[in-house]
């Protein structure tokens, strides 16, 4: 788990796309993570089930074959 105090100070430092969740990635686990549910510092809610159902959807649109 990674402190708030931490994902706070990305957050605010970040000057990328605050509809986009601060993410940090990990060697060991070889993945990003995301956080179950995050208010950013911006007013932005972020939620794990969000993120997931974007990727469901996703793999389920790529899987689909044209005639």
């Amino acid at each position: 788990m990674i402190p708030l105090k931490v994902v706070r100070d990305f957050n605010r430092m970040d000057d990328g796309d605050p509809e986009e969740p601060p993410q940090f990635r990990y060697e060991a686990c070889d993945g990003e993570r995301y956080p179950e549910y995050y208010q950013g510092v911006h007013g932005y809610e972020y939620r794990l089930t969000d993120r997931l159902g974007a990727v469901k959807k996703e793999v389920a649109e790529g899987s689909k074959v044209e005639p």
